[in-house]
């Protein structure tokens, strides 16, 4: 059920649109752009290729009318994302040109991804070994993941390691049907 990519990776297309969002979404320049405003900036370029393909695949009536898997964890060791996705979407290669033809590596460049942490043991990698293996198969699934805190309110959280404790800290919060970001 896996659709085809809609559109076609054009290098010098991505590179002008990094470029771009160096200035215009971060305010800087190639020059001066640091090693986490170049990652983000390819971020957003990714988001803009990805996102016509994402849109064709939820209209997709094969999508609509399929069931899905529905999973529901406290925790969800997940990972970085950015390396994994270029690599499913059999863009790695490609993306690794087109950032080293405008001096950076591409594997410094997803150093610069935060691990999103959502967890702190083994439910949570479960819950993420469940998910890649639903992946594979080409399951639809969507995965919930939220704690609890001492008021009752819904919160995704990310685990902090200081001076060799754990430690939780909110990072999206629930409040009234709408998200907060806190840290």
């Amino acid at each position: 059920m896996k659709p085809a990519q809609q559109k076609k990776f054009d290098k010098a297309s991505f590179q002008e649109s990094v470029k771009k969002h160096l200035s215009a979404t971060y305010a800087t320049t190639v020059e001066t752009a640091t090693e986490r405003q170049w990652y983000l900036a390819m971020g957003r370029a990714l988001a803009e290729l990805t996102t016509f393909d994402l849109l064709q695949t939820e209209a997709d009536e094969r999508i609509k009318s399929a069931k899905s898997v529905n999973y529901l964890s406290l925790e969800f060791l997940i990972g970085r994302l950015t390396g994994n996705n270029l690599i499913s979407m059999g863009l790695y290669e490609q993306v690794t040109d087109a950032m080293a033809e405008l001096g950076h590596n591409l594997t410094d460049l997803l150093e610069e991804e935060r691990d999103p942490s959502l967890g702190n043991g083994g439910l949570g990698r479960l819950a993420a070994c469940f998910m890649d293996s639903c992946a594979a198969q080409e399951f639809p699934t969507v995965a919930t993941v939220f704690t609890t805190n001492t008021v009752y309110s819904s919160n995704l959280s990310k685990t902090v390691a200081k001076k060799k404790h754990q430690t939780h800290g909110v990072v999206l919060k629930v409040t009234h049907g709408k998200w907060l970001v806190q840290n």
